[in-house]
């Protein structure tokens, strides 16, 4: 099974995606940012870069897609569950679940049959997460 283009950009989520997140207040440490371009920039491990709102409303932190999910957990108690799913043909597709463990929670399940790229699915989960949160408030 291949994840379909699998590079490091593919491990940091989207300028919006970020950007989303420090609205909503997502302030961790990260090892990427964007800024001044919107292209995902200054990776490195020693640099433990957090959203610094004084210095610019369009710069912001990359978080790894992973502290993000993780981040909704710990924030929010929202988790994302991500699955594949084979159909008749055996041709695999990718389906999420948004909900807070709570028994009848889900508050999003995605269509089976729609997304075949893992990297999709798991951003589609971000933004209904993100989506979710925003209307809540």
């Amino acid at each position: 099974m291949s994840l379909q283009n699998n590079k490091l950009e593919d491990q940091f989520c989207s300028y919006k995606i970020s950007l989303a997140l420090k609205e909503l207040g997502f302030n961790e440490e990260c090892i990427g940012t964007y800024f001044p371009e919107f292209k995902l920039s200054d990776v490195g491990m020693d640099w433990n870069i957090k959203n610094l709102n004084d210095i610019d409303d369009k710069y912001c932190s990359a978080p790894l897609y992973q502290q993000a999910i993780d981040w909704f957990i710990e924030k929010y108690n929202l988790y994302l569950s991500i699955f594949p799913f084979y159909n008749e043909s055996g041709d695999l597709f990718w389906y999420n679940i948004v909900d807070t463990k709570e028994e009848g929670s889900c508050l999003f399940e995605s269509d089976l049959k729609k997304i075949n790229n893992y990297y999709k699915i798991r951003e589609q989960a971000i933004l209904k997460a993100i989506e979710i949160i925003k209307k809540n408030k």
